[in-house]
């Protein structure tokens, strides 16, 4: 049966991403936890891994594109499969948990702009910290309660590279707040 590769959600305030680029092309066959494509979300860019393995049977999404979280952007199935390659579905609108997220993040990028120096390092690493604490905690929750399988695996082996960046930026903060 032919799975559909979705715009993953990669950070707790990630509302859409963009495909930088497929590092697999139609006809290729994929494994699941075969890397498919590089992912910009609001934060870095990130590897999205296969969940499923056969072929890849449609691309939906060109690179450089920006799409919804949990968009359709490709499909893997068997060789001979029939696929249903009409255009992607957009996810259900998210507006109003996403809007107070985006004018917040507005309202710090705006703050940011207005300071330099020693006052600018401070706010930024308080910004960072504060990011990186709630995507933990989101991710630590997904890791338990999500009812997506797929979404629970990879959450729970990306929580150790978001617990390590907490810790360094934690270490950063710790330098700001010395160098006082």
């Amino acid at each position: 049966m032919a799975k559909d590769i979705l715009m993953p959600l990669l950070s707790p305030s990630m509302t859409e991403g963009t495909l930088v680029k497929w590092l697999k092309k139609e006809g290729d066959a994929v494994k699941s936890g075969d890397i498919l494509a590089e992912v910009e979300t609001d934060k870095a860019t990130m590897d999205l891994e296969a969940f499923d393995s056969g072929i890849l049977r449609k691309i939906l999404i060109s690179e450089g594109t920006k799409v919804p979280v949990q968009s359709r952007i490709g499909i893997i199935g068997s060789k001979d499969e029939k696929i249903d390659e009409s255009a992607p579905a957009q996810p259900a609108a998210t507006g109003a948990k996403a809007e107070p997220s985006a004018k917040k993040e507005e309202k710090t990028v705006e703050h940011l702009s207005s300071l330099s120096g020693a006052d600018f390092d401070r706010a930024y690493v308080k910004a960072m910290l504060s990011d990186h604490k709630k995507d933990v905690k989101e991710f630590q929750k997904q890791s338990e309660k999500a009812e997506d399988a797929d979404l629970r695996t990879w959450v729970a082996k990306t929580l150790p590279t978001l617990q390590e960046h907490l810790t360094l930026v934690q270490g950063l903060e710790a330098k700001v707040v010395a160098s006082r």
